[in-house]
């Protein structure tokens, strides 16, 4: 979260003052959480990171250490973060889009993948249309998956391709004296 935004957040949301030593742990970190209803966002009132999510400081006993404020709240109510099958990495993606929030049940335990689909970056966005910029379907015959992973629409490609021998035909049926005066000759003299 940047400066402004955090800045904001801690306007609309000050941390509580009071500080809770001598309580064990799930006390203590309940009581940095404003619950409400479980539709409600409960945002977290403790100490965040760079990137907006609540941090809490784990006991001693319990290993010690610091955990995402959410990933403590799912444990607590929900149990074990479930594994992938696949053994591939489960991260909690917040429903609400809301960082500080620590309800577990705005929490969907999704793939690395998942989660970064689900979002608003770049990548997410993209993956999401459904049709190219000039509105031909993403699907059956029309798609062509290049190489590298991205998604072209074949009828985009061949107009390309199409354009592209129309230009070079008539390039080529120009004398050469044309081609100098349009500036299409390459490499050659030009005196």
């Amino acid at each position: 979260m940047c400066p402004t935004h955090q800045a904001s957040w801690a306007a609309r949301y000050p941390p509580k003052a009071t500080k809770v030593y001598g309580r064990r742990e799930s006390e203590r970190f309940w009581f940095y959480v404003d619950q409400g209803e479980v539709d409600d966002c409960w945002i977290w009132r403790g100490a965040l990171d760079s990137g907006g999510y609540g941090v809490f400081n784990l006991d001693e006993e319990t290993g010690g250490g610091q955990e995402k404020a959410h990933r403590y709240a799912y444990k607590e109510l929900r149990g074990e973060i479930p594994e992938h099958p696949n053994g591939k990495l489960v991260e909690l993606d917040h429903r609400c889009r809301v960082r500080p929030c620590g309800n577990p049940w705005h929490l969907q335990a999704v793939t690395q993948r998942g989660n970064s689909l689900l979002g608003r970056g770049f990548c997410a966005e993209n993956a999401r249309k459904t049709h190219c910029p000039k509105g031909h379907a993403y699907a059956g015959a029309n798609l062509i998956m290049t190489p590298s992973g991205w998604r072209a629409c074949r009828t985009c490609v061949n107009a390309r391709g199409r354009e592209r021998t129309r230009r070079g035909a008539a390039v080529r049926s120009l004398g050469a004296g044309e081609q100098l005066t349009l500036g299409l000759v390459f490499g050659g003299a030009a005196e």
